[in-house]
């Protein structure tokens, strides 16, 4: 789960720094941004479980 919690942090991260750096990146996208949302729980009773929920938006741009 740690390796799926960094290689998807890593993509999150990837794509942010894409979409900060590049204007071009909305006109790829045909004027919609694409954002992810990770949201995460971990058990106390044992902190090595710790699941992840990852949702995608896509929002228009006006």
């Amino acid at each position: 789960m740690q390796a799926i919690y960094e290689q998807g942090q890593f993509i999150m991260l990837q794509l942010w720094d894409d979409y900060k750096s590049s204007a071009a990146l909305t006109r790829q996208l045909n004027q919609k941004c694409v954002i992810w949302r990770m949201s995460f729980y971990t058990d106390t009773q044992n902190p090595q479980n710790t699941f992840f929920n990852f949702q995608q938006e896509t929002l228009q741009k006006n």
